[in-house]
């Protein structure tokens, strides 16, 4: 007989938000995972709109059952044994070593092997509509969708010099996305969600945030880089967050980082 136990999150904005569902409730529920002491326990989790797709994944390996948030708040309010999460998607959580543990413990269970000959450089595509754009909760009032106007002269430049892809898993499944990001070395993108792909990709990766100015009030993906062993770089090279990028600047920094 399996005895229900519900997993809640403490966290800072919204759940169906990438990075805020991988740092603030994904990453705990497989750290309750990895414990392994619970295999009587049938987990249960709540649903997490566009997010939901990488529970399922979870949901084919372990005990898990994905629930409707209304149902989640009713079965904590009459009691139900639970496990609440601590705001996992603050930066000072980064450092722990639960939280390192648990990386570990994801990158296994999906069985990506470690490859230190890996040169591909993967450019995050923001320019196609899709729905993660709708629920992204950006730090700046008022700040326009980003995306790079010159994408493919910026893909069409690295190409010419180095292995690269310009990439949009936003509707891929997650096991074959966990597949692309693990084989880079280099992650290229605007400052946003699709950064915390970084956590697939092995140590010692470079990952370059390019940003425009006003510049975003939030470091956190250079604090995830550092827990993951990256490196992490940040470029100003828009002048705003839907214009042209400086080719050349982003040229000169693979140059300088000797990228195979």
């Amino acid at each position: 007989m399996r005895y229900n136990k519900l997993l809640v999150a403490k966290h800072t904005q919204s759940l169906e938000h990438p990075y805020y569902f991988w740092t603030g409730y994904f990453i705990p529920i497989a750290n309750e995972l990895r414990k392994q002491k619970y295999d009587d326990t049938m987990f249960v989790v709540r649903e997490c709109g566009p997010m939901t797709p990488w529970l399922e994944s979870l949901q084919k390996m372990y005990p898990i059952t994905i629930k409707s948030s209304g149902l989640i708040l009713k079965y904590y309010l009459i009691g139900m044994p639970s496990i609440v999460f601590d705001y996992w998607d603050n930066s000072d959580k980064f450092v722990n070593d639960e939280f390192q543990e648990t990386i570990k413990f994801l990158k296994n269970i999906y069985n990506l092997p470690t490859n230190n000959n890996k040169n591909n450089i993967g450019i995050l595509n923001r320019n196609n509509n899709f729905d993660f754009k709708k629920i992204e909760i950006p730090k700046i009032k008022d700040m326009p969708v980003r995306s790079i106007k010159n994408i493919n002269e910026l893909h069409s430049a690295i190409s010419n010099f180095y292995n690269s892809e310009l990439i949009d898993t936003s509707d891929t499944n997650p096991e074959d996305a966990i597949q692309i990001y693990s084989n880079l070395k280099v992650l290229i993108g605007q400052w946003g969600a699709g950064l915390t792909n970084m956590i697939w990709m092995d140590k010692g990766s470079l990952i370059i945030e390019i940003c425009a100015r006003p510049m975003v009030s939030n470091d956190a993906f250079e604090l995830l880089a550092n827990a993951l062993g990256h490196k992490f770089i940040r470029i100003f090279a828009q002048n705003s967050w839907t214009e042209d990028v400086n080719i050349d600047l982003i040229m000169d920094i693979l140059k300088k980082e000797k990228v195979a």
